[in-house]
């Protein structure tokens, strides 16, 4: 039953930009591929899995419709260390209303609570290690690679990756 209502729902005409009628499908596609990635791109930030970008933010739309932006439960990441900081510098580096002004045209984002969600989703998607502003926000933080305290952001236990450096278990699991 849950499936013949997701298909109509994505199959439902939306009014796109300049009152053209397109399936919400379409109107995803485009928003995600020619709008969403080229835009965080632009920032020099790296989406961890962009191909699935477009279906993890219909799949949002879909399950949380009617719910208030505050109450989606989906994109969630794992607090890391110093997270907030790097948050800090992404939204101070990524002007979203400017993104907005020019893809808001359709009845599935237009709302300023769905904008305000997806901008949060879109930040559990950003591949943090991989980004050319993680040295940046490392600098700004007098981070140094080198200091042992301090944990990289890729989700590697330092305590595990130090006990095999030091080939303290002989390379066997006990």
């Amino acid at each position: 039953m849950a499936d013949i209502a997701w298909k109509k729902w994505i199959d439902e005409k939306v009014v796109w930009k300049y009152n053209e009628l397109v399936p919400r499908r379409v109107a995803l596609t485009r928003f995600v591929e020619e709008g969403l990635i080229p835009f965080i791109e632009k920032h020099n930030y790296i989406l961890s899995a962009p191909k699935l970008l477009g279906s993890r933010i219909a799949t949002g739309l879909y399950t949380n419709a009617g719910k208030r932006f505050d109450e989606w439960r989906f994109g969630v990441r794992d607090e890391f260390e110093y997270e907030h900081e790097y948050r800090n510098y992404y939204n101070y580096l990524v002007k979203w209303e400017h993104f907005w002004d020019k893809w808001a045209a359709w009845c599935d984002v237009e709302d300023v609570d769905r904008q305000h969600e997806i901008e949060s989703y879109v930040w559990t998607q950003i591949s943090i290690e991989y980004s050319v502003h993680t040295r940046t926000v490392n600098e700004l933080l007098g981070l140094d690679e080198e200091d042992e305290n301090i944990s990289e952001h890729n989700g590697k236990d330092i305590y595990l990756k130090d006990a095999a450096d030091s080939n303290e278990w002989g390379g066997y699991r006990k």
